[in-house]
């Protein structure tokens, strides 16, 4: 994330220069845990993994997988 976060260059009204980051590593990082109570460790997922995908304009954060994505919805009943 860090290496292909865009940084912006601001400057102050005293005329000091500051970079910013587009995203704040802690707010990314949350973000990130956030996420990992969400995910489904069980036999019935591929275990994949979370995904960070940067766009133009936003972030997000994907569990591909969903839930037992390996198990039909008509043999839900069946699982054990």
């Amino acid at each position: 994330m860090r290496k292909n976060s865009r940084t912006k260059t601001i400057i102050d009204d005293n005329g000091r220069q500051a970079n910013k980051k587009e995203y704040p590593i802690k707010t990314v990082r949350k973000a990130t845990l956030n996420a990992l109570p969400l995910c489904d460790y069980s036999i019935h997922t591929k275990n994949t993994p979370i995904s960070l995908v940067m766009y133009r304009d936003r972030m997000e954060i994907i569990k591909t997988s969903g839930i037992y994505d390996k198990i039909s919805v008509n043999d839900l009943d069946k699982m054990r």
